[in-house]
């Protein structure tokens, strides 16, 4: 019996980590990109802020040619995580966001950007 136990428990080990490989998708370019939309209070934005964050950044392409191809924010959780689209479905530049957070800051919100883990302090 002890035999067995000793042969049982790194096969069932190798077996999850196995499982473990095979469930992995490969990561996105973007996996390390966090855009968060925050009040001046630190309080992450409701879903109200970021549509008007977006309704704003819409009518304001005139002044941000950046923003001629930005399609749409979307608040992808209750944290302030931003989900920033073009009109080709691929994510918002890095100029792109930076017009965003010109725009937020009228309406006095901040948007973070973090691209790696380190906070983007342009």
């Amino acid at each position: 019996m002890a035999h067995m136990r000793s042969i049982a428990i790194p096969t069932v080990m190798c077996l999850m980590a196995a499982l473990q490989v095979m469930g992995q998708t490969a990561p996105k370019a973007s996996s390390h990109e966090v855009l968060k939309c925050v009040g001046l209070d630190g309080k992450a934005c409701t879903w109200t802020q970021v549509t008007d964050l977006s309704t704003a950044a819409v009518s304001g392409e005139s002044t941000h040619k950046a923003l001629a191809t930005f399609a749409k924010l979307t608040l992808a959780s209750f944290d302030g995580t931003l989900k920033c689209e073009q009109t080709d479905g691929t994510s918002c530049t890095a100029l792109q966001i930076r017009s965003l957070s010109e725009v937020a800051a009228r309406l006095k919100l901040r948007l973070v950007y973090r691209f790696g883990g380190a906070p983007d302090k342009r």
